[in-house]
């Protein structure tokens, strides 16, 4: 079975149920069904495939061909008026079960000399082979980091947390300890299928306010009272 968005299962019908194994999210997956038969008959075997939609969600289809016939003999050939017929088709899909994802999410984001680092887990039950990258943004500025393709982040284990190497601040535009309002998304290319794809953004403010940026916060604050002291008095003068 092949899907770029990732196979979830291969599954295979035989005496009335379905048997499934797991693909673990590979583009690419071959499994093998082996069963046993002692009387004779003919025998269908169906087969099914479970992969993901871009969104992360199931989609199933039929394998092509949808079904293998077996014939099995008996030691001494008797005549059979019938064959075995068909079953009616189609039989029931089979009923994905739910899969066990991963849930990446970003703990915190600050300042160790003289670095950026940040702090991701996984809240999810499962975990995954696909890999990932952190993005910081410096939301004054607009400064962004993609991270480095060279060296991706692994899924932690279900109920871990990982740190960081170091983000250099000077990659979005800031000095070690300015105070800053920074946005980091966790695996914002979307390579790793989640239970919950709307928790991978965190924003924080980081660093301390120098004397600079404290005149630079109180001159703002004092120029909106100014303007609300302006509305307010235009408002009575009506």
């Amino acid at each position: 079975a092949k899907d770029l968005n990732g196979v979830d299962r291969v599954m295979a019908y035989y005496h009335g149920k379905w048997n499934s194994q797991s693909c673990d999210g590979a583009t690419e997956c071959t499994k093998t069904f082996t069963f046993s038969e002692s009387v004779p008959g003919v025998y269908f075997y169906y087969g099914y495939v479970y992969g993901r939609k871009a969104d992360g969600s199931l989609e199933g289809k039929y394998t092509t061909p949808s079904f293998v016939k077996v014939v099995i003999l008996s030691p001494t050939p008797t005549p059979t008026p019938y064959p075995t017929p068909l079953p009616t088709f189609p039989i029931p899909s089979p009923t994905p079960t739910p899969s066990l994802l991963p849930d990446l999410i970003v703990q915190d984001i600050y300042y160790d000399e003289p670095y950026i680092r940040v702090r991701y887990c996984n809240i999810g039950s499962g975990t995954s082979t696909s890999d990932f990258l952190i993005k910081l943004k410096n939301n004054k500025t607009g400064e962004e980091y993609e991270g480095n393709p060279y060296y991706r982040f692994k899924v932690p284990q279900p109920g871990k947390c990982e740190v960081t190497g170091g983000y250099t601040p000077s990659l979005i535009g800031l000095k070690y300890g300015q105070f800053a309002l920074v946005t980091a998304i966790i695996d914002w290319e979307n390579r790793v299928v989640e239970s919950n794809e709307n928790n991978n953004t965190l924003t924080k403010t980081i660093g301390s306010l120098s004397l600079k940026d404290m005149s630079e916060q109180l001159a703002s604050l004092e120029a909106v009272i100014k303007q609300l002291k302006e509305a307010l008095q235009e408002l009575l003068g009506r």
